[in-house]
């Protein structure tokens, strides 16, 4: 499963703005996320797995899928 995939079924019941608030980033940030607008950058790849530790392998491919690292400074 996809980490943006595995994010959606964390958020489960939460709305987009409490789940963002979990992880430290705007609603409007996560929506951009979530439509593929946005990368996950560095940063948030950290809280997501200080958050979520059982998704570490998840995003370790999610950034090694991007060419570029898929790391953003910033977010």
């Amino acid at each position: 499963m996809d980490i943006i995939a595995e994010l959606k079924k964390r958020q489960g019941e939460m709305s987009q703005g409490q789940f963002a608030a979990k992880l430290a980033i705007s609603e409007a940030m996560l929506s951009l996320i979530y439509s593929g607008e946005r990368r996950i950058g560095e940063s948030l790849a950290r809280r997501i797995v200080r958050v979520y530790p059982e998704l570490q392998w998840s995003i370790a491919g999610y950034i090694m899928s991007k060419g570029d690292n898929g790391l953003q400074e910033g977010l």
